[in-house]
């Protein structure tokens, strides 16, 4: 496996480049670039798109997610919710849906297919 090389605030990156500088596809660099997630700048009369590499950094850094951390009142009503539902709660903290008890009803008569092959008619 290859190591990634980092991204340099002041070199400037082509879009296939940023893509897989970020392991994404072009089409979702491009979605980025056309809801302005990631700013770019393209000259006057080029097709070509310059990327900065501090505009990925700035991109990366403001989708930056908060680790989630539950108050102990909100896991307690998790598991009673979880609970209510028929669910358990395993040695992970994860809710496991019971494992059905009944048996499985069987539909009785014959099966579409012993109909067809006899022969009867088909409406």
């Amino acid at each position: 496996m290859f190591a990634k090389s980092p991204i340099e605030p002041n070199a400037i990156y082509s879009r296939e480049e940023t893509a897989q500088l970020l392991s994404i596809s072009l089409s979702t660099l491009k979605q980025l670039i056309r809801t302005g997630q990631l700013k770019v700048s393209q000259p006057v009369g080029l097709r070509r798109m310059f990327i900065r590499g501090a505009s990925i950094l700035e991109m990366l850094q403001a989708s930056e997610r908060a680790p989630v951390q539950l108050a102990a009142a909100d896991t307690r009503h998790w598991e009673r919710a979880a609970r209510s539902n028929g669910h358990s709660i395993n040695s992970q903290g994860n809710s496991v849906r019971a494992k059905q008890t009944s048996p499985r009803r069987r539909v009785l008569g014959p099966s579409p297919r012993t109909v067809r092959a006899s022969g009867g008619a088909n409406r």
